[in-house]
């Protein structure tokens, strides 16, 4: 539950600023900005989002090109995620043991 708010209050503000551009009728002329604040927002929410990012842009069928290009920046600009955070991560979501994890995971390793 405590993520979900997080997740909430991180992308709250980008949302309603969406909303309120599409309501204005200003949403062509401020997608750079809130394509940026995408990608920024992605980013603080950390490595899953970073993925959805770095998968959403190339679906250039999908998005606008400012929104695109914008998450390209996901692409190359990441800071290297420590492994050992990722099982400590993969620990505490599942709420199992280092040994129940490895048993789910047998392949999974610290390197």
């Amino acid at each position: 539950a405590r993520r979900v708010v997080e997740i909430a209050v991180l992308a709250a503000p980008l949302l309603l600023a969406a909303r309120w551009d599409r309501f204005q009728g200003t949403h062509l002329q401020n997608q750079e900005v809130r394509a940026a604040q995408l990608a920024q927002t992605l980013s603080s929410l950390g490595p899953s989002f970073i993925k959805v990012g770095q998968s959403l842009s190339v679906r250039s069928d999908f998005l606008p090109r400012a929104y695109t290009r914008a998450l390209e920046s996901l692409q190359d600009r990441v800071a290297p995620f420590d492994p050992s955070q990722t099982l400590r991560l993969l620990q505490e979501g599942l709420s199992v043991s280092p040994a129940e994890l490895k048993k789910m995971l047998p392949d999974l390793s610290s390197e």
